[in-house]
């Protein structure tokens, strides 16, 4: 045998033998199975421009309408749910204009029309609610205005069904769908 004086320091064994504490003083990776290491995210910076970001919004949850009517209670705020249907409006509206350029586009629009009807079918639901907490005693379904929005859903469900279906499953849909809803005037009230 030669005698070596580095051979007590040069150790043949494989690292993946060594103990995991002796790994991670060498700074291995681990190996084996069980937990990862967990790994501290870095401190964000004060970031000036999100600080003012966070201040605008504030300001803004502040000055918005429906959030100021939701402060109140309802029974003592009737605000609640008209500043909620003007909401409701301004975002399905919002959602109309994306559709119409997506189509311009020739992109898919399906998504867009269902979250559009669901948007003016919770508009009609606050229609009702409001109609039953007695904030418009007079509610006659056979109003222009009422009519005008009847109108707007049913194109809208019409116009959504060509747009996702084939020819003959929107057809029969449409047809089924105009069939039932025939004469609603009569069952409000």
């Amino acid at each position: 045998m030669i005698d070596d004086p580095f051979a007590a320091l040069i150790q043949l064994k494989p690292t993946r033998d060594l103990p995991e504490s002796e790994r991670q003083q060498l700074g291995l990776p681990r190996c084996g199975r069980g937990r990862p290491r967990r790994i501290e995210p870095a401190s964000r910076p004060v970031d000036d421009y999100q600080q003012r970001l966070d201040q605008l919004r504030g300001a803004a949850f502040e000055a918005d309408p429906l959030l100021v009517a939701c402060r109140a209670p309802v029974e003592r705020d009737p605000r609640v749910i008209d500043q909620s249907m003007r909401g409701i409006a301004v975002e399905a509206a919002a959602i109309g204009f994306d559709r119409m350029q997506a189509e311009r586009r020739g992109a898919d629009v399906s998504q867009l029309c269902s979250r559009r009807i669901s948007a003016l079918a919770q508009l009609a639901s606050l229609v009702c609610e409001r109609a039953r907490a007695g904030g418009e005693p007079d509610v006659d379904p056979r109003d222009p205005r009422v009519q005008k929005i009847v109108a707007l859903f049913l194109s809208e469900v019409v116009e959504t069904a060509r747009e996702t279906m084939d020819a003959k499953t929107a057809g029969n849909f449409t047809g089924s769908f105009l069939a039932r809803i025939k004469g609603w005037e009569d069952c409000v009230r």
